[in-house]
């Protein structure tokens, strides 16, 4: 896992984030400790539709999987970094 060019975060039940490999953070342009240290509802007007429209942490497909149990693959967001920048991403959570 730790050397997967994918990122991969793990979240508790309550959206915590518990796990994280080093291209997860190296791709939010964080490190890992911050990671560790958040979550999804952290990063609250800074997630994006492919639209430019917010996306509110419970609309996160890590979110919407842990409170339906429903698996998601292939969602585009974008994730606004500490830079300024912008990365999209495709998200699967299961």
């Amino acid at each position: 896992v730790g050397t997967l060019s994918e990122g991969l975060v793990l979240h508790d039940t309550s959206g915590n984030i518990i796990f994280c490999n080093p291209a997860a953070a190296y791709i939010l342009g964080t490190t890992e400790e911050e990671l560790l240290r958040s979550s999804s509802a952290s990063f609250e007007s800074k997630t994006f539709r492919e639209n430019g429209e917010i996306l509110a942490p419970h609309e996160h497909p890590a979110m919407a999987t842990l409170a339906t149990g429903t698996p998601y693959s292939g969602i585009i967001i974008g994730v606004m970094k500490p830079d300024a920048s912008l990365v999209w991403l495709s998200v699967n959570s299961r």
